[in-house]
């Protein structure tokens, strides 16, 4: 990938810093859509609903699922620049040398995890037998598979349903080096191949790969043709420095337009790529410079993948009417949030307990000259 180009000075680019904001944004959307999606959800009854009526506060919820496509872009955006930076040679082996060592490293917070949720099924009604089946061989079959982050690619037995995710968070990261490489030879027409070919050649758009695959191939374009970065320069070189502000709103109009839309129509596939880049350029441009505001979103995007796999082993699977006991939308959300990141400070610290253990075991166990 090209280096960032020197005529970009007067603007930041778009860093971890930006998407650990982006992340909070969507875990928070996560949240909202995890609790609220459908009436029929084990706790609404213990819901006061005073802002907006149960069925606005649902509708909302189902729209919030564009969280998912938030991450897909962002891991596009970053596995992009990485790739550029980590990885200059376009040969199978150095697609799959980078791929193997970004596997690892998604894998290890979601092992522990697993390892630790395993652990709290022999107290819990939610055990191992009762996800897996009686069997002990397929139990121990589809045990590997989950933890492996395939249960949903193979469609078997998962311990927790919202880890479905993994599976295309692994695919991902095998895919993306091709998928780099495709969009740089191709530059902007991957964006029709991407809209069209699926469509003339019949195939199905609801698997995850397919659908989100536009989000992806934007990913791509935004980190190789720096399109945040530009689009804030031209704002800046406007005489009009009002329209800057004035376009957060319309920023947040056109996304909340889209996300009704598709909640309503369901064109997902097509739309949620121009709402995704424009909810991460508002989280970029505007909510980066507001103090308060983008510390708190950034400390919830460190912590969004360990929040991520841990929410609904608590609002759902094992403390279901503590988590929806608060009564008030607003209370269940800052509860279950609050939950979560005191859970992914404990993680966090068994992580480093982990690694300083292995650490110490390898230096032991290492031959010595």
């Amino acid at each position: 990938m090209a280096e960032r180009e020197l005529t970009l000075p007067e603007v930041h680019p778009f860093s971890r810093q930006d998407t650990n904001i982006c992340k909070g944004v969507a875990i928070l959307m996560m949240y909202v859509h995890h609790l609220f999606y459908s009436s029929d959800t084990r706790g609404m009854e213990q819901v006061v609903f005073w802002l907006g009526s149960e069925s606005q506060v649902v509708l909302f919820a189902r729209a919030c699922k564009l969280c998912v496509a938030v991450f897909v872009f962002l891991t596009a955006y970053g596995t992009t620049l990485s790739y550029g930076q980590k990885c200059g040679k376009e040969r199978v082996a150095d697609w799959f040398a980078y791929s193997r060592r970004r596997y690892f490293s998604l894998m290890t917070g979601f092992w522990i995890v697993y390892a630790d949720s395993q652990i709290i099924s022999f107290f819990t009604a939610r055990t191992r037998v009762s996800i897996y089946g009686e069997s002990p061989v397929m139990r121990w079959f589809y045990t590997i598979l989950d933890a492996l982050g395939l249960a949903d690619a193979f469609g078997t037995p998962t311990y927790n349903a919202t880890w479905w995710y993994m599976s295309l968070a692994v695919l991902l990261v095998f895919c993306m080096p091709p998928i780099i490489a495709l969009v740089k030879r191709l530059s902007w027409s991957t964006i029709p191949i991407a809209i069209l070919v699926p469509r003339l050649c019949e195939w199905d758009m609801s698997t995850t790969m397919l659908r989100y695959l536009l989000v992806i191939i934007v990913g791509v374009l935004a980190a190789e043709h720096h399109l945040f970065e530009r689009l804030l320069v031209w704002f800046r070189g406007l005489r009009c420095r009002a329209a800057f502000w004035c376009f957060f709103p319309v920023c947040v109009a056109i996304v909340g337009f889209l996300m009704w839309f598709i909640c309503k129509k369901g064109y997902a596939s097509m739309l949620e790529a121009p709402a995704v880049f424009l909810l991460c350029f508002a989280g970029y441009a505007y909510l980066s410079v507001i103090p308060l505001v983008k510390n708190i979103l950034a400390f919830l995007g460190k912590h969004s993948m360990n929040m991520f796999l841990t929410h609904t082993l608590i609002k759902a699977y094992f403390f279901n009417e503590f988590s929806y006991s608060f009564g008030y939308p607003e209370l269940i959300l800052l509860v279950l949030v609050a939950d979560t990141l005191v859970l992914s400070l404990l993680l966090e610290g068994e992580r480093k307990l982990l690694s300083r253990g292995w650490t110490m075991l390898h230096a032991r166990l290492a031959p010595r000259n």
